[in-house]
């Protein structure tokens, strides 16, 4: 038995692919016009080339999109994303694909990379009744000393802070760079030895002690569900998280950490005492958050330990299998194949083939 005969039909992928990304018919990448003929195609990958009829330019279903570098044919990135969905390790999938472990995971960070970076056309903004809740997760440099700087950074650009304040922060520190020698950034590397966790802090953990704080936002009985990193859970910080994500006026439930008091200035924030009782008198509860929190550890601890500085990805790839959970695996593969290529609408409207089952 063929090594990829298990894959998707080449055919049926190549199909989906031209239904995603030209819904009206193919167009030229350089000026746009429709009139454009098909010259030839590639007999193994089943994909077209085309020449357009208006500027003479010549191109195929790849030109312009991620697979226009990439080496992996379709349907292996499909079968990817498709075992991705199911659950299935980076370790297993590299074994039934004639790929290296480090290419798999390579393609795996390409896909939550892109729902990262792509979330606004995917999240939706919660309404009505939601819930909040905030855990710390242990997580560590893995082998890499960072600077302070680079630290900063990655806390405040994962945990989708204010752009305006990240832009800021990143041209202070590049200008800063700029002005010094390589020995005198030496002196401002973190002294700590590499692979150390857990720093031992007393209370809530934090960014600098590899116990960062993730916050849930979970709309109830909705399909909204937003996880993400943060720096502290200070109430400025819990608050502009919650502009972000929250409709202003919506109810929020969450416990009596003293952080979420500040919700009150735009939201109808209601806390509970979990010390007297899960749900209130007034039906004050955050038990759809918790239940959350049980279904997240789970599948947060069959990655063995992340780097702190890729969380974000894995946290948002949460959010977005979490937040399309009620679709069939169909539409949610059609989705992440829409969201790897930028001229595509997040949405991953259209037809889809038999072949990506």
């Amino acid at each position: 038995m063929s090594e990829e005969s298990f894959l998707p039909d080449a055919e049926d992928c190549a199909e989906t692919w031209r239904a995603l990304r030209w819904p009206d018919g193919p167009q030229c990448v350089r000026c746009g016009s429709s009139n454009v003929a098909i010259q030839d195609w590639d007999y193994l990958s089943s994909l077209r080339r085309y020449e357009c009829r208006e500027c003479g330019r010549w191109f195929n279903d790849r030109t312009g999109t991620f697979l226009e570098s990439s080496k992996v044919r379709l349907p292996k990135w499909i079968y990817v994303l498709r075992e991705m969905d199911k659950g299935q390790s980076i370790n297993s999938i590299a074994k039934d694909l004639p790929h290296t472990y480090k290419t798999v995971h390579r393609m795996a960070t390409t896909m939550r990379e892109a729902i990262y970076r792509r979330r606004e056309e995917w999240r939706g903004v919660l309404t009505g009744e939601v819930e909040a809740d905030d855990v710390h997760l242990t997580l560590g440099q893995q082998g890499r000393t960072l600077s302070p700087k680079d630290s900063d950074e990655k806390a405040g650009e994962k945990a989708d802070s204010d752009p305006g304040a990240t832009n800021q922060s990143a041209e202070a520190g590049q200008s800063a760079e700029a002005g010094q020698s390589a020995e005198a950034g030496s002196k401002h590397r973190d002294s700590r030895k590499p692979r150390e966790r857990g720093l031992s802090e007393r209370g809530r953990g934090s960014w600098a002690g590899d116990r960062p704080p993730a916050v849930l936002w979970v709309e109830r009985g909705g399909s909204g569900r937003v996880l993400e990193l943060q720096a502290d859970v200070t109430n400025r910080t819990l608050l502009r998280s919650a502009i972000r994500h929250v409709e202003p006026g919506s109810r929020i439930d969450t416990d009596d950490f003293s952080s979420y008091r500040l919700l009150a200035e735009i939201y109808d924030h209601r806390s509970v005492d979990h010390e007297e009782a899960y749900v209130s008198e007034e039906g004050t509860h955050c038990n759809s958050a918790e239940g959350e929190w049980s279904i997240f550890k789970p599948w947060w601890r069959g990655f063995r330990g992340v780097a702190k500085r890729h969380a974000y990805r894995y946290l948002s790839e949460y959010s977005f299998r979490r937040s399309h959970r009620s679709d069939s695996r169909q539409r949610r593969l059609r989705r992440m194949v829409a969201l790897l290529n930028p001229s595509i609408g997040g949405s991953g409207e259209g037809r889809f083939y038999a072949g990506l089952h």
